[in-house]
C-alpha cells in the first residue's frame, strides 16, 4: 500500500485536504492507464462518516458497484441507497388472522402456497451483534439486508444469525419468525409500507395475514437493505441503478476525530485549549492497481502496458545474437538510448526470431526495436509499438532519436 495522512484543525480543513487528495488520485490514476472512478463507500472499521472507493469497472472485480446511467451517482453496494418509493398505506386493512402453512418456511415456499408475489411477504431475521445483543430486522420478502448497513446501524464490528436459545428468549419459532409479539429490539426496514402483508406467527406451521407496519408491529425505521438493478438513483431520482462489478485500486477516509479522541491526540489551539486533531487516511494498492492495469490492458498475446508505468519504454532485440555485427550494431542502439534517458529491456538471448517476438508480446514493453542481418543490410531497425499491428523502419542513423522521440511523446 501506498499511505498518507492529514492532520487539520477543524472539519473545514479535513475537507480541503480531502478534496485536495481526491483529485490527486485521480489524476494519478489517469496517469497510470487506469480508468477508475470514484464512488461513495461505507467508512467499516475506519470509522467517520465520509469515505470514497476507487474502482476500476470490470466484470472480474469481486466488488459491486450501483451506478446511474443518468447522472455522476456511484457507490459501493455497502454504501448505496435508492430514492424512495411513495409509501404505499392502505386503508381499512381486515384485522390479522392466522392460516395454516405446514412445512413452509421460505419466501419461496410462500410464494407457492399461497400465490403471493415476494414484496407482500415480511421476512424477519434475528441477528446478533459483537456484543450478544439480539436484533430483529424486518424486511419485504424481495429485499435483501445490507449487512454493512446493519453493522452501522448498531455500531457493532459483526453480524451474526441467533442461536435456538434467542429464539426463545424472543418468543419464536424458527422458520416461522415474524414481527407481531416478538420479544426483541426491532428495527424495521424503510422499504416496509403501511399495508397488508403476510408474517411469521411466531408459532409452528403457520403465518399471520393483513399485518400492518404500525398497527400490529412497532419498531426502528431504519435503511438497511440492499439496493438492486432498477432501483431509482437517490441523486437525479430519475436514472435506473444498474449493478457493476469493480476492483478497489485506492480508497480515502475522512474520520475526523474519531482516532485522536481515542488517542488524545491533541495540539494546542490560538486560544490556549488543547484540540483533538481532525483527521484522513488515503491508500493506494500498489499490488492490486499493477494486477488491475495487467487486466485492462492485455490482448491474446500478452500485457499492453501503458507507457507511464511499464516496466521499460523499449524492448530491443537483437537476431540473431550470436551474429558479431549484429550484436554490435544492438549493443549501440541500446547504450545510445540509455544515454539518451530511455529504459530498455535488452534481450540478446541465444534463441530464436519467433520465441523472442513472443515473449516480447506477452511482456508488453510499449515499443519493439529490432536490430537484425535484414535490417543491417538495409541500415535500418525496425520499430513496432506493441498495440500496432505493423511495423516501420526506421533509418539506423536516426534511429536513436526517433525512438526517444517517440517515447517522450507518448509520454507527455
Amino acid at each position: 500500500m501506498k499511505d498518507a495522512y492529514s492532520f487539520d484543525i477543524d472539519q473545514a480543513g479535513l475537507e480541503k485536504s480531502y478534496q485536495a487528495q481526491h483529485g490527486a488520485y485521480e489524476r494519478i490514476f489517469k496517469r497510470m492507464g487506469l480508468e477508475a472512478v470514484s464512488v461513495e463507500s461505507d467508512t467499516g472499521a475506519m470509522g467517520g462518516d465520509t469515505a470514497h472507493e476507487f474502482q476500476v469497472l470490470t466484470d472480474v472485480g469481486e466488488d459491486r458497484i450501483a451506478v446511474c446511467p443518468n447522472c455522476d451517482y456511484r457507490a459501493n453496494m455497502e454504501k448505496a441507497t435508492r430514492s424512495g418509493d411513495l409509501p404505499i398505506r392502505e386503508e381499512s386493512v381486515p384485522q390479522r388472522s392466522e392460516i395454516a402453512t405446514p412445512s413452509t418456511t421460505s419466501i419461496e415456499g410462500l410464494q407457492t402456497a399461497l400465490k403471493v408475489p415476494p414484496d407482500r411477504l415480511l421476512k424477519t431475521l434475528l441477528l446478533r451483534d459483537a456484543t450478544g445483543n439480539v436484533v430483529a430486522v424486518v424486511l419485504p420478502g424481495d429485499r435483501d439486508v445490507n449487512e454493512a448497513k446493519l453493522r452501522k446501524i448498531l455500531g457493532t464490528s459483526e453480524v451474526k444469525f441467533a442461536g435456538d436459545a434467542d429464539f426463545s428468549a424472543a418468543g419464536a419459532v424458527a422458520g416461522y419468525i415474524g414481527p407481531v409479539g416478538l420479544r426483541a429490539r426491532t428495527l424495521v426496514d424503510s422499504s416496509v409500507d403501511e399495508r397488508a402483508y403476510i408474517a411469521g406467527a411466531n408459532k409452528r406451521d403457520a403465518h399471520l395475514r393483513n399485518v400492518v407496519a404500525g398497527r400490529d408491529f412497532q419498531g426502528e425505521h431504519v435503511d438497511a437493505h440492499d439496493v438492486r438493478e432498477g432501483d431509482i438513483c437517490p441523486k437525479c431520482r430519475k436514472g435506473q441503478l444498474t449493478i457493476k462489478r469493480g476492483v478497489e485500486v485506492g480508497n480515502i477516509f475522512a474520520y475526523g476525530t474519531y482516532y485522536s479522541d481515542k488517542m488524545n491526540a491533541t495540539f494546542l489551539a490560538e486560544d490556549g485549549t488543547r484540540k483533538p486533531f481532525v483527521g484522513g487516511s488515503y491508500g493506494i494498492g500498489v499490488s492490486r492497481a499493477v494486477g488491475t492495469i495487467i487486466e485492462t490492458n492485455h490482448d491474446d498475446k500478452g500485457i499492453l502496458w501503458p507507457i507511464s508505468v511499464a516496466p521499460y519504454q523499449v524492448h530491443v532485440i537483437a537476431l540473431p545474437s550470436n551474429d558479431e555485427a549484429v550484436r554490435t550494431a544492438a549493443d549501440a542502439l541500446v547504450a545510445d538510448l540509455e544515454h539518451a534517458g530511455v529504459e530498455v529491456l535488452y534481450d540478446d538471448r541465444d534463441e530464436t526470431a519467433g520465441v523472442k517476438f513472443a515473449d516480447a508480446d506477452l511482456i508488453g514493453i510499449p515499443f519493439r526495436a529490432t536490430v537484425s542481418k535484414r535490417t543491417l543490410k538495409e541500415d535500418q531497425v525496425e520499430l513496432k509499438p506493441r498495440s500496432a499491428s505493423e511495423a516501420e523502419m526506421v533509418p539506423r542513423a536516426t534511429a536513436t532519436e526517433r525512438i526517444a522521440g517517440t517515447v517522450r511523446r507518448a509520454l507527455a
